[in-house]
Order: C-alpha cells, then sequence, then structure tokens
C-alpha cells in the first residue's frame, strides 16, 4: 500500500475521525441455524428479498472512501451465499481496505475451503480473517443451534482452515449467553485441551434487534465473563492460545487490543464508562442486507439505504442525518458491550500505541 494512502489513514483514524475505518456489511439475513440469543430476525435460507445484489455491493465498494481499511462481512450465515467469495472480492479489490474479517457458524466447509483456497492467490498482500461460531460441547451445540452434526461439522472446519495459515488466520468465537454461561469455563477447556482450538475470541449476548438477555441472568453471564477473561490470559501467556500470533506488528496490535477490549467489557457490565465518545458513525459503521446504513448494529438511528443514495456511502456519512445521530451519541455518551465498536474505540486511541509501542518494536 502506498505511503500516501498510508498516512491518510492514519490522520483519519487517530484525528479527523470524519471518516469510516470499519465497515460491517450483513450480506444477508438468511441463516441455516437458529442460535436462541441472536439478534437477527432470520428469513428462510431461499428468501433473498431485498437482498443488495452482487451488482449492487459492486457499485458500493467502487465508491468506498480511502479511508477504509477493514471490512467485517456477516449474517446470518454469510457462506449461505453462493456468491460470497466473489462478495468478498469486490472488496478487496475495489476498496482501500486491507483486512476482512468474516463471521459464520463454520457448517459449509466445503464453501469455506473454496473460499480460503481462492482468496490469498487473489489478494496475497491482504489479511484474512474467519471467525467460526461455537457456543457448546457436541450434541448440546447442535442443539442450540437446532443443526444436526453442526458441531462435528465446525470443528472440521477449523481443523480445515487452520492449514492456510498464515495468509487466512482463523479463531473460534464463544457467546456468552444465558444458555451457555454455567458451562462456559467447560466449553473453553474442552475446545483448547480436546478439539486443539489455539485461538478463542469471547462475546457477550446483547439485547438488541429480536433478541433481549433476560435481566435475571446477566450478572451471572458477566461473572463468567470475567471468569473466561482471565482463563484466556493467562493461556496465552502460558502460549496455548495462538491468537493473531506475536511475530507480526499486525499480530501484537491484535492480541493487545483483544486483551484490553475484555478489560473494558467487564468494567462495562460494572457500571463504569470506559470510553467518552464512541467513534460508532464516525469511524465505524454498519450496512445491512438490504442497503441500509447505521453507526452500529444496536442503534435504531439509520443513516439511510444506499439505494437512494447512488451506492455511495460518503452521501450518507457526510448528511445531516449522520451528523445529528452523531451528535446525539456524544451527548449522551453512548457505550455498551459492542465488541466491534470497542475494538475500533482503541484503535483509534493514539495513547493505546504509545503505551504498547515498547512491545510492538521488539
Amino acid at each position: 500500500m502506498a505511503i500516501g494512502l498510508q498516512l491518510e489513514q492514519v490522520a483519519n483514524l487517530l484525528f479527523s475521525k470524519a471518516r469510516p475505518a470499519t465497515l460491517i456489511h450483513f450480506v444477508t439475513e438468511r441463516c441455516n441455524a437458529r442460535c436462541p440469543f441472536c439478534f437477527v430476525d432470520f428469513r428462510p435460507s431461499t428468501d433473498r428479498a431485498d437482498e443488495l445484489s452482487l451488482q449492487e455491493i459492486a457499485q458500493i465498494t467502487k465508491n468506498l472512501p480511502r479511508s477504509l481499511m477493514n471490512v467485517n462481512i456477516s449474517g446470518g450465515e454469510p457462506f449461505i451465499r453462493n456468491d460470497l467469495t466473489d462478495i468478498a472480492d469486490l472488496y478487496l479489490t475495489n476498496s482501500s481496505a486491507q483486512s476482512l474479517f468474516i463471521s459464520t457458524n463454520g457448517f459449509y466447509t466445503s464453501n469455506i475451503v473454496r473460499f480460503c483456497e481462492t482468496m490469498p492467490d487473489r489478494h496475497p498482500e491482504k489479511t484474512i480473517f474467519l471467525s467460526l461460531s461455537i457456543n457448546q460441547i457436541g450434541k448440546k451445540h447442535d442443539l442450540l443451534t437446532a443443526v444436526d452434526g453442526m458441531f462435528e461439522r465446525c470443528i472440521a472446519t477449523f481443523s480445515a482452515i487452520k492449514a492456510f495459515r498464515p495468509a487466512i488466520i482463523p479463531s473460534v468465537s464463544l457467546t456468552i449467553s444465558p444458555q451457555n454461561y454455567r458451562e462456559s469455563l467447560k466449553i473453553y477447556d474442552h475446545l483448547v485441551n480436546e478439539q486443539k482450538i489455539d485461538a478463542i475470541q469471547i462475546v457477550m449476548a446483547r439485547s438488541e434487534g429480536v433478541y433481549n438477555v433476560p435481566s435475571d441472568e446477566r450478572m451471572g453471564m458477566a461473572v463468567a465473563y470475567e471468569e473466561l477473561t482471565r482463563k484466556i490470559l493467562r493461556d496465552c501467556q502460558k502460549g496455548l492460545l495462538h491468537e493473531y500470533g506475536n511475530d507480526s506488528f499486525r499480530g501484537r496490535i491484535l492480541n493487545d487490543k483483544n486483551i484490553l477490549s475484555r478489560e473494558l467489557v467487564v468494567s462495562h457490565i460494572r457500571g463504569e464508562r470506559p470510553f467518552r465518545h464512541c467513534q460508532a458513525g464516525s469511524l465505524f459503521g454498519v450496512i445491512t442486507a438490504d442497503g441500509t446504513v447505521y453507526p452500529c448494529e444496536i442503534l435504531d438511528k439509520p443513516f439511510g439505504n444506499l439505494r437512494q443514495a447512488s451506492y455511495d456511502i460518503k452521501k450518507l456519512w457526510e448528511g445531516e442525518r449522520a451528523m445529528e445521530i452523531r451528535q446525539w451519541l456524544k451527548t449522551t455518551k453512548c457505550a455498551c458491550t459492542y465488541e466491534c465498536a470497542i475494538s475500533v474505540n482503541i484503535l483509534s486511541n493514539w495513547t493505546f500505541y504509545l503505551q504498547h509501542m515498547t512491545g510492538y518494536l521488539r
């Protein structure tokens, strides 16, 4: 990447904070699983109504600002789309994004392996992350997702894509929910010790969309999350977890960011406000399956729809509605446990880099 573009992106990320550095694109609301804590209002697997077409996504990617550094693709289940490799290719070809992160339930092993076989050759200079969701053990995971064989399929997928390291960086995402928090340490230990999963991220189930966390379960979930946070830190220090690796500048940044992110989630659960101002709607935004743009996936405050903005997100980002929402976010000091937003808040804070510079330059 040209040094001029790098400097421009860093200036936006750390100082002006005027245009998106990270976007999440929910490419579909279709999913073969039915996890009870998911916020998505699922569509049947054959219902593509209102989904942005590949041609529309091509238009969107051609109009993205040069500030864009990372794209997250999610769903629904993104690999239910047969054109997902083409969607990913459009983002990495047409935009300035240097990394791509895909969240998947891991069921479509052959589709995922084909993706891994194709993308590194097309974009050898880009970094691609795949996060597989596992939230129980064996048949319990199958029951949780309402898909027979889901656990074994996901384990097989993780094993298969490990072979593509370092071009593809795989990890497992464990969501702490009312359905599993009492067993979260057991689940984690099984994944690490029995299944040899060496990269695990944890997230908290949140009240958003069609799902609400029962109030009487929240404290138990918080305790489980905090316990698991300490466990993961110890196992990273022991070398049991690979995470994003420590052999690169990017890897060390992301590993330190994840440690701090988990600490900030715990702080928020305790009632503290770790950030003065969330960067949702400034550096971070969400595109839904039908092209609606939001500052984040939790707030029901849309900037507008890309179909009515000539597929140019800059028009929505710089519009009056977006400015009003950003002012609301600043005035209300909006904060939550949404890990993606927390990550951007960390990475856009220059003091984070100063505090860790010695380790990065080793």
